[in-house]
């Protein structure tokens, strides 16, 4: 037993399958087959198998293999199942039992062969609908002594909605009764679906009265239905008053059914519709809709009585001037009965109060355009009017009785009306059953002809200053010629008076019990009040009011003049004529003048002019200019310190003094005194103002003391009695003035002679003081200093040393300090000293003198004040030439040189060793002159200096240097002059070079001479890969992703040029080599050769095997050598093919080396790997703006990002503001710029990018050329955020639009244009703002630098490898020039994606199935308007995409728009090179006017839908490999793909990370539903402001819902459901209205702060207010409900609230701020709390 278990093991089979699989837990298992209804057999293993014997492996053979369907008998009703295998090609058979569900291979043969066999195995079900259940096919193979183990594989079957659901119904045959009450719309109702009923339920249906009922008669037509025991599964989402019921919830058809068999139908109003109504039913099932119509008869009946409506709350009035007046124009005459049938008979209008007038009144109507239906009755007279059907008729139109009684009018034609009167004009209406009777009352005004009369005895008073009240109409009489009613009555009355004192100039009335009332009192802008009085009393009532007006002014002193009073009356239609009252002002003297003036203080300083008091003058409160008078004005000084230099004055001459007026100035040494008399009866106030003006202080002491003085005013007023006299006191200050220093004056030139003896440098000193004082002052100390740094200048004091008087002396060369012995030392002594101080300049030169120098002389006084003077030195100057050696061991003015030809960048220095410069009298040399004197190569020769701090300027044939060369006596030159020559083929002839130098006294040297020698080498060949450039060319060579079946080429080296001039041939080659390096892809990549240009230069190629990833070219002639062009044409003409399937995505290198039989040169070419191009992308939170006050970083926001595509290296950027403000005086200017700050110009540089516009202006470009791989995107997004924004026009209130945009490198591909909105001032903007230009977006740049064509041959790109261009006649004949990868056209234009939001009114404007977005008060219906595609072509509609065969079909025809959904489903996709599973064959589709379904077990990426543009809603569900959906939104540039979408549902992902497609979706009229993906912030609803339907988001592992801050409306529900990581509600905070809220099982939550915080409508739209609901459930670590926007106790009725829980928080204290106990009872009982703390 031992050996046979031992020989089981070695020989046990093993059967491998790629997509072998346990049995899954249940029907998504995701890697499982899926089979699609009605679809084509699905492969079981689809990755194939491999049969593994452990005793001979491959080469064994196999004899038999089983499978078969597990538990068949539960699928096998009405199940067709089928396995099926192809065997061709092999010695197996296969039989399938179709009852038992098994598929049998037989036959020996070898493994491989069952391996090929097993690989084709298909499973299908042919059954119209199939069991929903999975199918469990189990399996094992024999080899004829061993069974394998036996494996399971489960294949899933997954159904297709692809029918629309059937709706029949049958209205009810009976007839609605008007008033009959309610009846059933529907006898029968039969809904039907051919989908699979187990996997598609109905979601939604609708039942309404079309068409719309205006008018109070018609009343609400209503629909109901009864949901009974089906409430839980549908729900009433809108019972609409105006006929609407709407019903949703995932139900059977039976359920639906049922509910539609109970709907019934009534009318509310008094009339219902006539004849009948149509009741419309639609019902879907959540792709697609059925819908049916039923027609209701009514019948109605005769039942209501005529209306006679619109007569006007304002009774008509009738004026006797104004003719006759229209009655009832506005009478609206109504019938609830159908007027098609019952029409009235007859309308009667007539004046029902027989009176005196009777005769002279009259009623009329003119029957117009109605005359062929109405008439006017025979028994119609002037006061009755009868309007009947014309022509015998029975009946007559209600409109056309309407019509004529419109026009009727009343006339009263008596002349003499005295009274007020009111007439009853009666309507009566009859239809032949019911009579309506309606009064329209007229009234009647009397005549008033004359105007009323105000009379007065007399009209002059007078009224003196603090006097009584005075009465001004004592005398008044009223009276009228008109008489109402034998009673003459006045209606009000107008008084006007003058009040330059305004409330001061006072007018009084008596006004109790008369019924007179003050209507209004005002005072224009001309000082004249205006007082209105009101009331209707008898004249004589106004009479004795008049008689009460008295005046009083209140003011102390009344402005004079008189006041004028106007007094009017009004008898309701006319004024009296006015009636002017005069009133006089006295006024009297009490009041004494004073003294005014702006200052208390003057001020006098030493040596000032008089102190003018200027300003001051006498006034006096007397209103009367006769009152305002004085005698006498007396003026003196008090304190007078300084005796008779200080004095007052007036000006006496005849031209100040007015008459009458007599001055007197009397001066003493104690009190200076001046007096002004006038007529002892006194003078104006003016004339001694006019005096006083010119009054004024002095003090002529040189030394005045200082102090206040004291100025007394006496102001005599004799007309005052005992109140005479007024003092008044103002002061003078007076100051004294500090000395002057004493100084020397040493201002005498003085000339010194370069070399000669010392001078005496102040021969002529004398002391000044500017006090102009005896010079007596002692002084302290004598400084004397030589200014500058100029230490050659020495100065002497000989004499100093032997002065008896002076203590102490310090002299050095250039200072002396000299200091008395007591304070006697006077400033004549100081000026002796300092006329013997000596001069002299004891060195030579190097370095040179000023030409002049400065000393100064410091006097210092016994008070410290220091007085300075200078005296100047001219220096004259003896100027010497220095001399030059250009070797300093032999002293000789000769130097030589040798240039050897190396390089361009080889320098060689003029002299070798110390320079020596010798000069007597300067050290600085400011100039250095080298020229070329022989042999000059202009353009090649060069001369440049080594060393810093010179300016180098070109001079014909050499340079000149210039600067402060500062060379110490007898050394060397500090810097090196140097020569080369740039000349590839330079010109050997020697060269000789002078060199001088000049000091700054303009002396030149002596010329030194230097002799160059030039040796040539041979150089390499020059090689330019790129136009005019040795830099490397590069290219980028796209592989699309999936196999290269039409592999592109590349234009390798189109610009190439060669330069050579030295070598053993001149202008030949000998040989190019052409190399690629790093070649994986070898042998299926390699260079292509035009056999025309090898044809036409005779030039042959061999290919030179140098390892296995190295390719080599060698081009050579038979001859040895071919001139240059004919190699640069054939290289010109090379293409790069690689025509691997899947390439290696590595970087290749194509070296080209030129060799002239010597030396050798080399290019180079860089080709880039890419695939799947993806450009840049610029992120910006649109919705904000910025608000300018000053320059600001204008895109410095956190929300800017740049996000780099497959390549991470920027080209260029460009912002421009697409609305700047241009000057009206000068156009092209800007007020607005952008720009770099200089300060930030450094280090934009610095990296190599230049800023191509000016650096102000309304646009900037910032542009790298450099190497590739330089500026990344973050380090460009740096550079972005320093881009600043000012105005220099801020008045223009107008926003400014800025774009951005950015290329990638080296592609320089697009990305999209995002703009930014700057506020820019305040309030509206100005008329004159410019309009935003309609530009198209920025053009991508070309990709290369270089022109299209060259000048040299090229021919056509290869498009296979044996293709050739022909052979051209001529060497310069040039084909068309092929297009290379760097050339790129401009994208074309996106289609515009435009949306459109309507506001309605409740109820639906359509029978569309449409969800209402909340509004207050009314709903918003988002209109996504589909793009135009009239140029488009239709795929019509699509079957669920399954296989890449449907695809091929549906490419093949090249349509572009998809009638209905686009579903990817199963396992769809194609795997491209780098092992990503991908779609191909679908970038024709752009516009899905249905659904985007993704639902498919393999795809990576949505690569393939990047053309997509416009779908409805997005589906992603059950997709397990799927990482992104970026894919969606590549081909877009300046916006993202849509506005708004009906619905959005990203459900059960594995590995999504973002669902980046749906960024700058603004609008979502349904749900949203996001569940299982990673991270919330690239769930791209960043720009989501309003959701329709409910939004839900699950189980994802996010902290935070900040991404959604611009969320504002929900219509239906919040649900925050198993989020175990939310630990804030923050980005919630904007919304405002919801339908519910449900956080339920989230973990991490502790309260609500941050989130719903602006919520103000909690039930959300009208579809949603009766299911209000709060649920907070289940969140751990919920402490309280803070934060929660809003208590239930604010809902008005508990109709609105359907349920309340707030229950299993185990933290939860207090939940009163959801709801409180007093709202409990509201809602119909106690809300379900419980599970929470209670221990709290």
């Amino acid at each position: 037993m031992a050996g046979k278990e031992a020989l089981l093991f070695f020989s046990l089979l093993a059967l491998v399958a790629a997509d072998m699989h346990n049995p899954c837990p249940d029907a998504t298992c995701p890697g499982c087959p899926k089979f699609i209804e009605g679809g084509e057999p699905v492969i079981l293993f689809r990755d194939g198998v491999s049969v593994i014997d452990g005793d001979h492996n491959q080469l064994h053979k196999m004899e038999k293999a089983e499978f078969y369907i597990d538990d068949i008998d539960e699928y096998m009703d009405g199940d067709y199942v089928s396995l099926t295998a192809n065997v061709t090609g092999t010695n197996i058979t296969q039989h399938y039992d179709q009852d038992e569900g098994k598929l049998v291979l037989m036959g020996v043969d070898y493994a491989s062969k069952y391996d090929q066999v097993i690989a084709t195995i298909a499973f299908k079900s042919t059954a119209p609908t199939p069991s929903s259940e999975s199918r469990l096919i189990a399996f094992s193979i024999f080899d004829g002594d061993f069974w394998s183990l036996e494996y399971v594989i489960r294949v899933r079957v997954v159904f297709v909605n692809n029918h629309p659901p059937s709706i029949d119904v049958v209205a009810n045959n009976e007839t609605y009764m008007e008033h009959g009450g309610p009846i059933n719309v529907f006898s029968s109702v039969t809904i039907s679906d051919d989908d699979h009923p187990d996997q598609f339920l109905m979601e939604e249906a609708m039942i309404w009265v079309v068409g719309t009922f205006p008018g109070s008669c018609f009343g609400e037509q209503l629909i109901h239905v009864d949901l009974g025991s089906y409430s839980d599964d549908v729900t009433l989402v809108s019972d609409n008053p105006a006929g609407m019921i709407h019903l949703k919830g995932n139900a059977s058809i039976d359920v639906y059914q049922h509910i539609f068999q109970t709907a019934t139908f009534n009318s509310t109003g008094p009339e219902p519709p006539r004849g009948s109504v149509t009741i419309k039913v639609k019902i879907n099932d959540g792709k697609f809709t059925g819908e049916a119509n039923a027609t209701l008869r009514i019948e109605t009946f005769n039942d209501s009585p005529p209306r006679i409506e619109g007569i006007p709350l304002s009774e008509p009035v009738f004026i006797p001037d104004k003719g006759p007046v229209l009655v009832t124009d506005l009478v609206d005459l109504e019938d609830c009965d159908d007027n098609s049938v019952h029409m009235w008979t007859k309308v009667e209008a007539n004046i029902s109060i027989r009176t005196s007038d009777f005769v002279d009144e009259f009623l009329e109507v003119n029957t117009g355009s109605f005359i062929d239906s109405i008439a006017k009755s025979n028994e119609s007279f002037q006061q009755r009017v009868i309007l009947i059907p014309s022509d015998g008729r029975p009946y007559a139109p209600i409109e056309d009785f309407e019509g004529v009684l419109r026009t009727l009018t009343y006339d009263n034609r008596n002349e003499n009306i005295s009274c007020p009167v009111r007439r009853i004009i009666k309507l009566k209406a009859w239809d032949g059953k019911f009579m309506k009777e309606k009064d329209v009352p007229v009234v009647i005004e009397p005549n008033n002809q004359f105007r009323p009369v105000l009379s007065i005895t007399r009209t002059g008073h007078s009224f003196k200053e603090d006097g009584p009240a005075i009465s001004l109409l004592s005398s008044a009489r009223v009276s009228d010629r008109d008489m109402i009613c034998n009673t003459l009555v006045m209606q009000g009355a107008q008084v006007n008076v003058t009040a330059p004192d305004g409330a001061r100039d006072r007018i009084l009335f008596d006004l109790t019990g008369t019924g007179v009332t003050v209507a209004s009192n005002t005072t224009n802008a001309n000082a004249t009040a205006t007082i209105e009085l009101t009331g209707n009393v008898d004249a004589r009532v106004y009479a004795n009011v008049l008689k009460s007006i008295r005046y009083r002014n209140s003011k102390d002193e009344p402005t004079l003049g008189q006041r004028h009073v106007w007094i009017s009356v009004f008898d309701g239609k006319f004024y009296s004529d006015p009636l002017e009252i005069t009133v006089k002002l006295d006024t009297r003297n009490d009041q004494p003048p004073v003294l005014n003036s702006p200052h208390t203080v003057y001020n006098f300083s030493e040596n000032d002019p008089p102190v003018l008091f200027d300003g001051i003058y006498l006034t006096d409160a007397d209103s009367d200019e006769e009152d305002q008078k004085a005698n006498i004005v007396e003026v003196c000084i008090l304190d007078q310190l300084n005796g008779l230099d200080e004095r007052l004055s007036l000006e006496t001459n005849d031209s100040v003094l007015p008459d009458g007026i007599t001055p007197t100035v009397s001066p003493s040494s104690s009190s200076s005194c001046v007096k002004i008399a006038g007529k002892s009866t006194g003078d104006t106030l003016s004339k001694f103002n006019q005096v006083l003006r010119t009054l004024s202080y002095s003090n002529s002491n040189p030394e005045p003391e200082p102090g206040r003085r004291k100025i007394l005013f006496k102001i005599t007023s004799n007309a005052l009695g005992n109140a005479n006299e007024v003092t008044e006191t103002i002061y003078v200050d007076v100051f004294g003035v500090n000395d002057s220093p004493t100084r020397l004056d040493v201002s005498a030139p003085v000339n010194y002679t370069e070399r000669s003896p010392p001078i005496r440098l102040a021969p002529y000193a004398m002391p000044i003081d500017e006090d102009l004082q005896p010079v007596n002052v002692s002084i302290r100390n004598l400084e004397i200093t030589v200014m500058g740094n100029e230490t050659g200048a020495v100065i002497d004091c000989p004499g100093c040393q032997s002065c008896d008087n002076i203590s102490g002396v310090n002299v050095s060369p250039q200072k002396i300090d000299v200091m008395p012995t007591t304070c006697s030392w006077s400033a004549d002594e100081v000026a002796a000293l300092a006329r013997n101080v000596t001069f002299a300049i004891h060195r030579r030169e190097p370095p040179k003198i000023a030409d002049e120098v400065r000393v100064m002389f410091n006097l210092t006084d016994r008070d410290g004040l220091v007085g300075i003077s200078y005296a100047t030195v001219t220096v004259i100057h003896i100027c010497d030439p220095g001399r030059l050696y250009l070797n300093a061991t032999d002293m000789s003015t000769t130097a030589a040189a040798v240039f050897d030809e190396f390089s361009p960048t080889t320098w060689v220095n003029l002299v070798e060793g110390p320079v020596i410069i010798r000069n007597n009298d300067s050290e600085i040399f400011t100039e250095i002159e080298v020229i070329i004197t022989n042999n000059f190569d202009q353009g090649n020769d060069e001369l440049r200096v080594d060393g810093g701090g010179v300016t180098v300027v070109n001079i014909p044939m050499g340079i000149r240097i210039t600067g402060m060369f500062a060379i110490v006596h007898a050394q060397n030159l500090t810097m090196n002059i140097q020569f080369r020559n740039t000349y590839e083929c330079r010109i050997v002839d020697p060269r000789t070079v002078t060199i001088r130098l000049r000091d700054d006294c303009g002396a030149w040297t002596n010329i030194g001479t230097v002799a160059i020698t030039l040796r040539r080498n041979n150089d390499p060949p020059i090689v330019f890969p790129r136009s005019g450039s040795r830099h490397s060319i590069r290219h980028t060579y796209v592989v699309e992703g999936v196999a290269n079946t039409n592999p592109s080429s590349l234009h390798v080296f189109p610009y190439f040029e060669v330069d050579d001039c030295d070598g053993p041939i001149q202008g030949h080659l000998a040989q190019i080599n052409v190399t690629i390096m790093d070649a994986p892809d070898s042998p299926h990549e390699r260079i292509y050769f035009n056999e025309t240009v090898l044809n036409m230069t005779g030039l042959h190629y061999k290919v030179v095997d140098v390892d296995e990833h190295v390719v080599r070219y060698v081009i050579y002639h038979p001859n040895g050598t071919a001139p240059i062009m004919y190699f640069v044409r054939l290289i010109r003409s090379l293409y790069y093919i690689n025509e691997a399937e899947c390439p290696f995505e590595v970087m290749r290198k194509i070296i080209v080396t030129v060799s002239d039989g010597e030396d050798t040169g080399e290019g180079l070419a860089i080709i880039y790997y890419q695939r799947n191009p993806v450009g840049p992308t610029l992120k910006w939170n649109e919705s904000d703006h910025e608000t300018w006050s000053a320059a600001f970083n204008l895109l410095d926001r956190p929300d800017f990002d740049v996000i780099p595509g497959d390549v991470h290296f920027m080209h260029k950027a460009q912002i421009t503001i697409t609305n700047p403000i241009e000057s009206a005086t000068n156009p092209g200017n800007f007020f607005d710029h952008v720009f770099i700050d200089e300060a930030d110009e450094d280090s934009v540089t610095a990296l190599g990018i230049q800023i191509l516009q000016d650096r102000k202006g309304p646009q900037i470009v910032l542009e790298y050329n450099g190497p590739v791989s330089n500026v990344d995107a973050a380090q460009f997004e740096s550079i972005l955020r320093k881009v600043k924004f000012d105005s220099l026009d801020p008045h223009k209130n107008c926003d400014r639009r800025i774009t951005v945009t950015v290329w990638d490198s080296p592609l320089k591909r697009m990305s999209n244009v995002i703009t930014v909105q700057v506020v820019v001032g305040s309030g509206t903007e100005d008329s004159k703002c410019p309009i935003t230009p309609t530009t198209e977006s920025p053009t991508t740049p070309e990709m290369a630098t270089e022109p299209a064509t060259t000048p040299e041959t090229t021919s056509a790109s290869p498009t296979t490898p044996e293709t050739t261009s022909a052979s051209p006649t001529t060497p310069e004949t040039t084909s068309a020039s092929p297009t290379t990868p760097e050339t790129t056209s401009a994208s074309p234009t996106t289609p515009e994606v435009t949306t459109e939001i309507l506001t309605t009114t409740a109820g639906p404007t359509s029978p569309e199935l449409t969800t209402e977005a909340p509004t207050n008060g009314s709903a918003t219906v988002i209109d996504v308007t589909a793009p135009d595609t009239t140029d488009m072509t239709s795929c019509g509609s699509v079957s669920p995409l399954t296989t890449q065969a449907e695809v091929n079909t549906l490419a093949a025809g090249s349509c572009e728009v998809v009638d209905g959904d686009l579903v990817i489903s199963c396992d769809l996709s194609a795997e491209d090179c780098f092992g990503n599973f991908v779609l191909t064959g679908l970038t024709n589709i752009q516009i899905i006017t249905g659904a985007l379904i993704i639902d498919n077990n393999r795809l990576s990426y949505l690569t393939g839908l990047e053309n997509v543009k416009s779908f409805r809603s997005l589906e992603i569900r059950d997709n397990t490999e799927l990482m992104t959906t970026s894919h969606l939104r590549m081909n877009t540039t300046a916006e993202y793909l849509l506005k708004n979408v009906e619905s959005v549902t990203v459900v059960n992902q594995q590995r999504l990370e973002d669902v980046d497609g749906l960024k700058g979706i603004m609008t979502v009229t349904g749900d949203v539903e996001i569940n299982g993906l990673q991270d919330l912030d690239t769930a791209g609803l960043g720009s989501l402001k309003s959701i329709g339907g409910s939004f839900k988001l699950e189980a994802m592992p996010v902290t935070s819902l900040s991404s959604l801050s611009s969320l504002m409306t929900v219509g239906g529900s919040i649900t925050i459901l198993n989020i175990e990581s939310l630990s804030s509600l923050e980005g919630l905070g904007a919304v405002t209205s919801v339908g519910s809220i449900r956080i339920q099982n989230n973990n991490d939550l502790v309260n609500f702060d941050g989130g719903l915080g602006s919520l103000v409508n909690v039930t959300g739209t009208a579809a949603f207010n009766k299911e209000y609901s709060v649920v907070v459930y289940g969140n751990d670590l919920l402490e309280n409900t803070s934060g929660f926007p809003l208590s239930l106790t604010a809902i008005t009725g508990p109709a609105q609230v359907r349920k309340v829980i707030i229950s299993a928080n185990p933290l939860l204290c207090d939940p009163s701020q959801i709801v409180t106990k007093s709202f409990w009872t509201g809602i119909g009982g106690f809300p379900s709390i419980g599970g929470n703390n209670q221990n709290c």
